[in-house]
């Protein structure tokens, strides 16, 4: 079908992979003229619908950013953690590469601790292991590889921990107990 019957099928809207996939073309200009303004605001209505591959999209552009908005790491991160936790494929592989090359290590201490928990729990769903059962599933290098991530992840915890004990701390000095907001 031509593109434009498609959009005004009711059997399109049925499909939130085929829009997504849509959404995708017109960002790159595959096969259509690129419009970035409607591919985003398909996106944004799909990922809002809980669609796990639109947000995925639209939080590769919150991480690098566009010419009319910033980068938001904090928003891409949580719209690709609950995109894993779907199950989406792609964005389990992104997060996957992110973590390697190191690329979490640009998020606050909070965000990086959900990043680190996240790749824990893909690491151990690669293995066919889980919470319960990875000591026997494991082998001593995938054990060590295991132990490194939950050292990581426990930093985190501590530090983050750490600073809301402070801020808690600090509010105190400076307000009474029954004016702290």
């Amino acid at each position: 079908k031509h593109i434009m019957e498609l959009l005004a099928d009711d059997w399109f809207h049925q499909w939130p992979l085929v829009q997504c996939t849509y959404a995708s073309r017109l960002l790159s200009g595959i096969g259509c003229e690129a419009d970035t303004d409607r591919a985003i605001e398909i996106l944004d209505l799909l990922a809002k619908a809980g669609c796990p591959n639109a947000m995925f999209r639209i939080g590769l552009r919150y991480w690098y950013g566009t010419m009319q908005e910033p980068a938001n790491l904090g928003r891409a991160v949580c719209l690709w953690l609950e995109a894993s936790k779907k199950g989406c494929r792609e964005t389990q592989e992104f997060l996957k590469q992110e973590y390697q090359f190191g690329n979490y290590k640009k998020l606050n201490e909070e965000l990086q601790m959900f990043f680190v928990y996240e790749i824990l729990m893909l690491y151990l769903e690669s293995k066919n292991a889980t919470k319960e059962n990875y000591t026997e599933k494991l082998n001593d290098e995938e054990m060590e590889e295991f132990n490194k991530i939950v050292r990581r992840g426990k930093r985190l915890e501590k530090v983050v921990s750490e600073r809301a004990l402070m801020r808690s701390s600090a509010a105190g000095l400076i307000w009474g107990k029954d004016e702290n907001p």
